[in-house]
């Protein structure tokens, strides 16, 4: 079987219901003021950052407020030099979290298999202070599958084909989140006259 073919059968055995999940709870981000922050490491850190740029961007105006903890490389060293990498991730969000409307929105192929402690530690100390928690794995899902409120799993042992997949998915949950805060806002305006 060739890769296009692996790739799309793949996507079909994805839980759709996962996908509305997690645009139910940014929606509720959203419309509560909340903040998301979103992770991954290595490949997924660059989607873990497109993520949160799409979120920010497509969210009327600018309102959803959203921060990638690994986009900040200065920050990143100096926690890992200072506390250790299993630390960089949750130790930012004891700063920057203020609000229980707050959601952490990580990517890992393994689901932190023996890999990603940072994004463990983080859903640990997340779950531990009442933050909801949205995940997108591959394989089984793994720890992280259980310690999320929402899981979106790509169910692959192909870490091209999961890490791809987990592209188009945050596209997808960034564009039907977009398209219901379209529909809010113009409902608001529309009352407001």
């Amino acid at each position: 079987m060739n890769l296009i073919d692996e790739t799309a059968k793949t996507l079909l055995k994805v839980d759709e219901r996962q996908i509305v999940l997690a645009v139910d709870v940014l929606h509720d981000v959203w419309a509560k003021k909340g903040m998301v922050f979103t992770c991954g490491n290595g490949g997924n850190s660059a989607t873990a950052s497109h993520l949160a740029s799409d979120l920010r961007k497509w969210s009327s105006s600018f309102t959803l407020k959203t921060i990638c903890l690994n986009d900040n490389a200065p920050l990143l060293t100096a926690i890992a030099n200072d506390d250790g990498f299993d630390e960089i991730y949750q130790k930012q969000l004891l700063g920057f979290s203020e609000s229980l409307e707050d959601v952490v929105v990580a990517f890992s192929v393994h689901g932190g298999e023996g890999r990603s402690e940072n994004i463990l530690n983080l859903f640990r100390k997340a779950k531990e202070n009442g933050r909801r928690r949205i995940s997108f794995t591959g394989h089984d899902g793994g720890d992280l599958k259980r310690l999320s409120t929402v899981n979106i799993n790509v169910p692959s042992e192909s870490t091209p084909i999961i890490e791809g997949l987990h592209s188009v998915l945050a596209h997808i949950v960034a564009e039907e989140l977009g398209k219901r805060i379209e529909i809010d806002t113009k409902g608001r305006s529309e009352n407001i006259l």
